[in-house]
C-alpha cells in the first residue's frame, strides 16, 4: 500500500497491511415513521513496516431518523471515536531512545437530510461539528527532554515540546445523485478527521464524481473521479510530520464488469493516481491496470 489516503507516503515496495474489524448495530422501531439505531465498530490495523504506526480506532454512536414524508428524511447523529496509536520509538542522536503516542478523542453531532425532489433526483446532506482532545505522552527513559548539554546546544528532542491539543471543525457529507433505468451518476464532496498510520489524525477533504451505464442486462461500465486534501489536525506536530500529512492528492478510474454467468463475472479497468505533498520528496503518481473474477455462491435458503 501507498497508504495515498493517509500519510502518503511512497514505497518502492508492496507493504502489507492488515485490518480487522467488528461493527454490530441494533435498531429500534419507535413506530412507522420513527427509529432508534446503535451502532459501534472496533478496528485494529498493523503494517509491515516500521515507517507506519499501527493503530486501534473504534466508535459508538445513537441516531434517530424520522420519515417526515415518503421524500424526506431526517436523522439527528451522535458519535465518539477513540484513536490509539501504537508508540513510535525514536533513536535520537544514535544515543538516546524515545517514544511517543498520540491519543485522540473525539465527539460529533450531525444533522443528516435526504430527499427526493423528483422522480430520479436525490440529495443526501450531512452537516455537523466534531471536537477533538489530542492527548500527547513521552517515554524518555535517559531524561533527553531535560538533559543540559542538549539544551545549551538547542538539540531538545522536538518531540519534548508536544503540548496537548482541542480543536473544533466541520463535519460534512453532501452528495447530489441521478439515476434512471440504464444509468446513475453521482457528485459529492466530504470533510471530516480521519485515523492515520503516522499517529495523529487527519483531516480528508474530498471531491468526488461518478457515472455509471449499463451496456446490458449483464455489464456496465463506471467512470470515478476524485480530488482531495489531507492537513495535519494538529500543525503542532514536527514540521517533518505535517509536511507528511499535508498534500493534494486525486485520481480517475474506467472499469468495465461482465457477468458471463450466475455466480461469476469478471472485471477490468484503468486506475491513474497522483500526489503532490508540501515537501518535494514522495511527489507522485501511478498508473494501473486492474483485471479481477469474482465468484460469488449462489444464495441458499432453508424454511418450513
Amino acid at each position: 500500500t501507498s497508504e495515498l489516503d493517509t500519510p502518503g507516503i511512497v514505497t518502492n515496495f508492496a507493504v502489507r497491511r492488515e485490518q480487522y474489524s467488528v461493527s454490530p448495530t441494533w435498531r429500534y422501531n419507535v413506530n412507522d415513521r420513527n427509529y432508534v439505531t446503535l451502532f459501534g465498530n472496533i478496528s485494529r490495523t498493523e503494517y509491515r513496516d516500521d515507517r507506519f504506526s499501527d493503530y486501534d480506532y473504534n466508535s459508538t454512536g445513537v441516531t434517530w431518523t424520522n420519515i417526515v414524508e415518503e421524500n424526506i428524511q431526517l436523522t439527528l447523529r451522535l458519535t465518539g471515536t477513540l484513536y490509539e496509536p501504537d508508540e513510535r520509538a525514536i533513536n535520537y542522536l544514535g544515543e538516546f531512545e524515545l517514544g511517543s503516542t498520540a491519543e485522540s478523542t473525539s465527539y460529533s453531532g450531525q444533522i443528516e437530510g435526504v430527499y427526493s425532489f423528483a422522480e430520479n433526483w436525490f440529495i443526501n446532506s450531512l452537516i455537523g461539528s466534531t471536537y477533538t482532545d489530542q492527548t500527547y505522552s513521552v517515554r524518555d527513559p535517559q531524561d533527553a527532554c531535560n538533559n543540559s548539554i542538549l539544551e545549551s546546544l538547542d538539540l531538545i528532542p522536538g518531540i519534548c515540546a508536544l503540548d496537548d491539543f482541542s480543536s473544533s471543525e466541520l463535519m460534512a457529507d453532501i452528495s447530489f445523485s441521478w439515476s434512471n433505468e440504464r444509468s446513475e451518476a453521482n457528485v459529492g464532496y466530504s470533510i471530516s478527521n480521519q485515523p492515520s498510520s503516522q499517529g495523529y489524525e487527519v483531516e480528508h477533504e474530498r471531491y468526488t464524481a461518478f457515472v455509471k451505464y449499463n451496456t446490458s442486462k449483464n455489464s456496465y461500465v463506471y467512470l470515478r473521479i476524485n480530488y482531495g486534501t489531507n492537513t495535519a489536525v494538529d500543525t503542532s506536530v514536527s514540521s517533518i510530520d505535517v509536511q507528511n500529512s499535508n498534500r493534494d492528492l486525486g485520481g480517475a478510474s474506467v472499469v468495465y464488469d461482465y457477468r458471463f454467468a450466475e455466480s461469476w463475472k469478471i472485471n477490468a479497468g484503468y486506475r491513474y493516481r497522483w500526489q503532490e505533498r508540501e515537501t518535494d520528496v514522495d511527489d507522485a503518481e501511478s498508473n494501473t491496470i486492474l483485471i479481477t473474477i469474482n465468484y460469488q455462491p449462489t444464495k441458499s435458503t432453508w424454511s418450513r
